[in-house]
């Protein structure tokens, strides 16, 4: 039997990760991260990551997840745009106050 794809993408380039993230479902990003092999620098055709799209619906233990494993994972850092893009971290790289209530910018 073969194996699943785990960086495998639909028709707008997003992965399993990244729908994971984006809906806050944190067991199931942390088993897709504890494989290794997740893809977390993916990006779908709107230019959204899985840290992104996190931080957009306000799932800060999600950021925390892809953050830790990026520190903890130097070869697949993310890079500093992945955060800075969207605006969804203070000065500190802590998750702002708007993100963690779950509001988007205007």
């Amino acid at each position: 039997m073969g194996q699943a794809d785990i960086n495998s993408k639909d028709t707008y380039g997003r992965t399993p990760l990244l729908f994971a993230a984006r809906k806050g479902h944190e067991a199931v990003v942390e088993l897709l991260l504890t494989t290794g092999q997740a893809n977390i620098n993916s990006k779908d055709v709107f230019g959204l990551t899985p840290l992104s799209s996190a931080a957009e619906n306000g799932h800060e233990a999600v950021v925390n997840l892809l953050q830790g494993y990026a520190r903890s994972h130097p070869q697949s850092a993310l890079p500093s745009f992945a955060v800075k893009r969207h605006s969804i971290c203070d000065e500190g790289g802590k998750l702002s106050q708007n993100y963690k209530l779950g509001h988007r910018r205007t």
